[in-house]
């Protein structure tokens, strides 16, 4: 016997409630996919745990931002006094980062390090060109590498500026680095 609603309007909650089910299911889904994914590749790549960390944390950011905005838009938030709110700010932001430096460069920038440069943590580098940028590389972000030179302290580069310039990898952190990247494995750009 199928159900009956009173009214239209438990029928639309009903549904509501249904696609944000399905939103965080998909969400869940997505996420066990993603991981598997970074555990397969940083498993193979011989990658650190600290960068599949940081992979991990840049998925949950995002992923929980766009899972929020698919609620909101599903339950038929009202966005208008919000999205001017939040445009003013965005735009504040947006106009003191790209002052500096391009905010979308360094995530960009900051991916295909993650993936694709033989750098990892513990490495002594020198970013060659730039004077006072060698130490021990000690954590990657979204945004910045973040360094320690001979004297303690902290040095952080921006992740477009170490794709930009050339960077010397003075010593490996782990005896079994030097083989995992030969120059085979090195694409030419």
């Amino acid at each position: 016997m199928p159900i009956e609603f009173a009214n239209e309007t438990m029928l639309l909650w009903a549904l509501k409630l249904f696609g944000v089910l399905a939103a965080v299911i998909a969400y869940r889904i997505l996420k066990m996919v993603w991981l598997r994914t970074v555990e397969h590749i940083a498993y193979f790549r011989g990658m650190r745990p600290q960068r599949v960390a940081a992979a991990r944390r840049a998925f949950n950011v995002l992923g929980r931002a766009v899972l929020v905005v698919t609620i909101a838009l599903i339950i038929s938030i009202q966005f208008h006094g919000l999205t001017i709110l939040l445009g003013t700010i965005a735009t504040a932001i947006g106009i003191a980062f790209f002052a500096q430096w391009s905010v979308l460069s360094n995530v960009t920038a900051g991916l295909i390090i993650f993936w694709r440069h033989p750098l990892l943590i513990g490495d002594d580098v020198q970013v060659i060109g730039v004077d006072g940028c060698r130490g021990v590389v000690r954590d990657f972000t979204l945004f910045y590498i973040i360094l320690a030179d001979e004297f303690g302290n902290t040095i952080t580069i921006p992740n477009n500026l170490l794709l930009a310039q050339p960077t010397a990898i003075t010593q490996r952190s782990s005896p079994e680095s030097p083989e995992e990247f030969d120059t085979a494995e090195i694409e030419p750009t």
